[in-house]
């Protein structure tokens, strides 16, 4: 934050026949917050020439004007200041004269030209702990120590002021549906909570389908976790299958993955912007596996909207007893906040 303060008065009484006021004459601060650390940059044109020895800057909370008297605003302090870089003309250190509301550059007196545009850096200078309009009145000296009369002078007004904040809050936010069908990735299209497999058979393998679409952003992204167990028909059940396994007709197995088959034909891979895959074992095209309280897709960042599709897989053995077989199925989403 930057305030670049113009001045706006410049009345004059009893100016000597040898001096003039300075023109273009600024004060820039980079902090304008009361009772803040501020660099503060004087700059301003000399506009005659002769010999300049000390440069003087008077703040004053009541006036700009040099006929008046001066209050030093309070709790400003120039003691604290450091000069950390100057321009036009140079040379010159914070002289010890320099109190709380009155700083006094020094060097060894040289020529300056006319309309010689000057620029003095101060680091750390202490602000004045009230809010509101201040004044700084610049004087340059042929002498050292700023005694004697003055040659040109100006000054300026400037203000400070508390900072002001704007806000706003991002949510937490996790977006995770599940259905038999989702239109892309909107889940206000998720429709369906029942995957009908048909018949078993022992010559070919049964295969359903339900999408999952999930979106967040945890700066840790998510987790999607499937709970339930393998199909079963009142103590009759399909083995799941604990490792990665092909399909095998003919056997009993039961079992997920997360990607687009070739045998047997079912399935998608993911899709939608977002980058994240099915963990490891439920990433293997044609291999099917199903553990309660997986975690079956996840993702280490902020994900945008991604459509996973779940395929079961059955296949029965002759020896499977008849029934009707069915499971249920919760499916979790974690947003990792």
């Amino acid at each position: 934050m930057a305030a670049l303060l113009l001045g706006g008065v410049g009345l004059f009484y009893n100016q000597k026949a040898y001096g003039a006021p300075v023109d273009a004459r600024s004060l820039t601060l980079d902090n304008s917050e009361p009772g803040a650390s501020a660099k503060y940059v004087i700059s301003f044109t000399i506009p005659t020439a002769g010999t300049v020895g000390s440069v003087q800057a008077e703040f004053c909370e009541n006036t700009a004007l040099f006929d008046l008297p001066c209050n030093a605003p309070a709790g400003l302090d120039l003691t604290v200041a450091t000069l950390s870089a100057q321009s036009g003309a140079t040379g010159f250190t914070i002289d010890p004269l320099t109190t709380a509301n009155v700083l006094i550059l020094s060097r060894i007196p040289g020529a300056v030209a006319a309309t010689t545009t000057v620029s003095f850096t101060l680091d750390g200078v202490k602000s004045a702990s009230a809010a509101g309009s201040q004044y700084a009145r610049f004087s340059t000296f042929a002498s050292a120590d700023a005694t004697g009369s003055h040659t040109d002078r100006g000054s300026v007004a400037y203000s400070l002021n508390p900072l002001f904040q704007v806000s706003s809050e991002v949510p937490p936010f996790l977006q995770f549906c599940v259905a038999e069908t989702i239109t892309g990735t909107d889940c206000n299209t998720a429709t369906g909570d029942y995957v009908n497999m048909g018949t078993f058979r022992t010559t070919n393998a049964s295969t359903g389908k339900t999408r999952a679409v999930v979106a967040t952003n945890a700066a840790n992204g998510y987790s999607v976790l499937i709970n339930g167990s393998t199909m079963v028909s009142g103590n009759n059940e399909i083995p799941q299958l604990t490792t990665p396994t092909n399909s095998a007709p003919g056997i009993s197995q039961f079992g997920i993955n997360l990607r687009a088959n070739s045998d047997p034909q079912s399935g998608e891979d993911p899709s939608g912007a977002g980058v994240g895959f099915p963990t490891t074992d439920y990433n293997q095209p044609n291999r099917f596996v199903y553990r309660n309280g997986d975690i079956i897709a996840s993702r280490a960042d902020v994900e945008d909207f991604r459509k996973f599709t779940i395929t079961y897989l059955v296949n029965i053995s002759r020896a499977q007893p008849p029934g009707v077989y069915t499971s249920t199925f919760v499916y979790t989403g974690i947003g990792n906040f």
